[in-house]
């Protein structure tokens, strides 16, 4: 049985000192979405995470990334879960007569 997602380890290729705290934002907001979730369970690597969060989120991403552009990759992934979080329908008359 697999484990769940909150007790997966990711191995690192490169050298982090800490998580920055862009990451820990979008660790708490993906905590957010069940769907999501289910989806990051099968994720084994970090950069398959970034890319499952992305997809689910609309964000393309495509590049090389490194400490620094993973913090701005990871703001703009909070924002946009935030955005599909928050998301709202407004249907019929809005008069407030």
């Amino acid at each position: 049985m697999p484990k769940p997602y909150s007790q997966k380890k990711f191995k690192f290729t490169g050298e982090i000192d800490m998580f920055p705290q862009e990451f820990l934002d979008l660790r708490k907001e993906t905590m957010k979405h069940p769907e999501l979730l289910k989806m990051l369970e099968s994720c084994s690597d970090l950069a398959e995470w970034f890319a499952t969060v992305g997809t689910y989120a609309d964000v393309v991403i495509d590049g090389i990334f490194d400490k620094y552009s993973l913090g701005n990759l990871s703001v703009t992934l909070t924002k946009a879960l935030y955005r599909k979080r928050t998301s709202f329908i407004i249907t019929g008359s809005t008069r407030l007569n």
